[in-house]
């Protein structure tokens, strides 16, 4: 018995795997594509602090993060008409 399982097992590595291989590359590519960011995006925490892990976004919103704090994200120095966008109005 344990024979014709061996045998079984060897006919599928030499005939079935090497036609899921091409089908594992494609779906690794998809998987590559679809899970890289555009580039320039980034997130900012408000009180600057700098996070690595993982996060499931919903319309821009975070719904899942697991991730471990790496101190305080270098603050952005906005020039003064990038400011008056962010206050306001009135408050010019």
């Amino acid at each position: 018995m344990s024979e014709l399982i061996g045998e079984a097992l060897l006919e599928l590595l030499r005939h079935g795997l090497p036609r899921r291989v091409p089908q594992a590359a494609e779906m690794l590519d998809w998987l590559r594509e679809a899970a890289t960011p555009p580039p320039g995006v980034e997130l900012f925490s408000a009180d600057g602090t700098a996070f690595t892990g993982l996060l499931i976004v919903d319309r821009n919103r975070p719904i899942f993060m697991l991730a471990a704090r790496q101190g305080p994200a270098p603050r952005i120095h906005m020039g003064p008409d990038q400011r008056q966008l962010l206050l306001p109005p009135g408050d010019n």
